[in-house]
């Protein structure tokens, strides 16, 4: 029975093989809400520039359970090309902000269980919350977390902030948790 590691390891490399020189096969480390890390692959197409990450937890515990490593490599393909197709989007949408700001909308998450993750996105304080920003792909239900790296240049950024809110954070540092809800709400 081989260990996590060594069947992401297997997995990674025969997925690799089925898709053929076309494809990039890649493991990754994912940090989710409540500092979880789970672990996944990544199948991109050379030309593509995005690609959905398909997470090896459960097709581990299938293997674990008796499931056949080639059946899982089928499974995975398949939920790979089923989901795949969804995600197409140029990544030169990002670079006109004017673009993508009115996507942006704000989640509520608990600081102490993510410290990990606010480490690479942007956030404000709020309590004992944090407000982190997500991106709405094109009216679908993808929501994708805004990190670090697709921060805009400071000139939007609100001040204190530490990432791109187009307005002051002070807006929403406020003891009364109504007007905040009502804000919170209004994003669904």
């Amino acid at each position: 029975m081989m260990e996590f590691n060594e069947f992401t390891d297997r997995i990674t490399g025969l997925v690799q093989q089925k898709m053929g020189e076309g494809y990039t096969v890649t493991a990754t480390k994912v940090l989710k809400n409540n500092d979880i890390t789970r672990t996944g692959i990544v199948i991109m197409e050379k030309k593509d520039s995005m690609s959905p990450t398909i997470y090896l937890e459960e097709p581990y515990q299938q293997y674990q359970d008796g499931a056949d490593v080639e059946e899982i490599v089928e499974e995975i393909t398949v939920l790979y090309e089923q989901h795949s197709h969804n995600i197409k989007l140029d990544m030169d949408f990002f670079g006109d902000f004017s673009q993508v700001e009115d996507r942006i909308f704000h989640k509520v998450i608990n600081y102490e269980k993510n410290r990990e993750l606010l480490k690479s996105m942007p956030y404000f304080r709020w309590h004992d919350l944090a407000v982190v920003f997500l991106l709405c792909d094109a009216g679908k239900s993808v929501w994708q977390g805004i990190h670090s790296d697709l921060q805009q240049p400071s000139g939007y950024v609100g001040k204190d902030s530490g990432g791109n809110i187009p307005y002051s954070p002070a807006e929403y540092e406020t003891e009364d948790a109504g007007t905040f809800s009502a804000h919170t709400e209004a994003v669904g």
